[in-house]
């Protein structure tokens, strides 16, 4: 316990379920489990009830799969915005305008917390102040190990750098955003994917077999890492069990409040 300390949970439930909204690029993988979770497991949706998505993409295949769950769906095609207000796509007053037009469709949507399911942008103003700490990402490394006080293994090679370190295992990880990628407080953990690492030094020296073996280790991360992880982690957001201070996560465990990230691997909060 806290003493005096008492943080207050970023959601507190008051007996209704969680506002979310998904942010997707691509095919919106995690958002479609969640949703196909909900439908297996009633009890779900009294925890979690999702309002809409947004997707930067007029191709993005997931706005198809998410349209049998009956789900509002906006697209605000990125490129074509850029075009019709003729903007300097790499300025950063063509990246605000662009966030708050897609600020302006989420609040319709009346969205507590968003989720980021495969987005690929980086999130600007005024969206990351307006959700701030009630935007989840998932990554697919262990942010938690780190190098030079930062995360090791952050970007769009994420898992090509880890088997390249020598990574004996891979682990997607759910964290808050904030205006720094990749480098945003570590909610959840996701259980390890082992890496064959036979295999990985049959093909360490050749960087077309190396490259196709990373992304084989992460297609299989989705499925085990990703997608279970981000609901545990919703789940914890939706039981009013997560908390923040001072840009810290605390987890509500046996009725008592902690400092650090969900393990799924242990079952257990970890510092």
């Amino acid at each position: 316990m806290f003493g005096f300390f008492s943080p207050k949970p970023l959601f507190e439930q008051k007996n209704r379920p969680l506002k979310l909204a998904v942010l997707f690029s691509g095919n919106a993988g995690s958002a479609n489990f969640i949703l196909e979770e909900m439908k297996k497991r009633p009890e779900l949706k009294q925890k979690i009830k999702f309002v809409g998505a947004f997707s930067d993409n007029s191709m993005a295949r997931g706005a198809h799969s998410l349209k049998n769950y009956s789900l509002e769906i906006v697209i605000v095609d990125r490129d074509k915005f850029f075009i019709i207000h003729s903007l300097d796509s790499k300025s950063q007053d063509a990246r605000k305008k662009y966030f708050e037009r897609a600020l302006q469709e989420i609040k319709e949507m009346n969205a507590e917390f968003l989720m980021l399911s495969g987005f690929m942008r980086i999130v600007g103003e005024p969206l990351l102040s307006e959700f701030s700490f009630r935007m989840l990402n998932v990554h697919p490394s262990n942010l938690t190990i780190v190098s030079e006080g930062k995360p090791a293994f952050t970007g769009k090679n994420a898992v090509l750098d880890a088997l390249t370190a020598g990574q004996t295992e891979l682990r997607s990880t759910i964290h808050f955003i904030t205006g720094e990628v990749d480098c945003g407080p570590v909610l959840v953990l996701s259980k390890a994917v082992k890496v064959d690492m036979e295999k990985l030094n049959a093909v360490k020296d050749d960087r077309a077999k190396l490259q196709e073996y990373a992304d084989s280790m992460q297609e299989k991360l989705k499925r085990e890492g990703d997608d279970p992880a981000f609901l545990k982690a919703l789940e914890l957001v939706a039981d009013s069990l997560v908390a923040i201070k001072n840009s810290k996560v605390f987890i509500k465990e046996n009725g008592k409040w902690k400092q650090g990230y969900f393990d799924l691997e242990s079952g257990a909060v970890k510092i």
